[in-house]
């Protein structure tokens, strides 16, 4: 299981994505970088962006979870 970390861009609105080229590769970055934000990865553009969707509905079933 992933470590539950508070991020306030969940809460808050709006905010920025920062897409950019990375070798072959395209990354869609919300936050200040990889490890205080949330990023995705892909091919193309439309490929990071639905990443990015993926890792952030990720983050907030993680948040989510009951603790016991």
């Amino acid at each position: 299981m992933r470590d539950t970390v508070k991020r306030p861009f969940m809460r808050t609105a709006p905010c920025a994505v920062e897409c950019r080229c990375d070798g072959d590769k395209v990354y869609a970055l919300i936050g200040k970088d990889y490890m205080s934000g949330v990023a995705g990865f892909g091919d193309t553009l439309a490929y990071a962006l639905r990443d990015l969707a993926n890792e952030i509905e990720r983050e907030v079933e993680v948040q989510m979870e009951p603790t016991i």
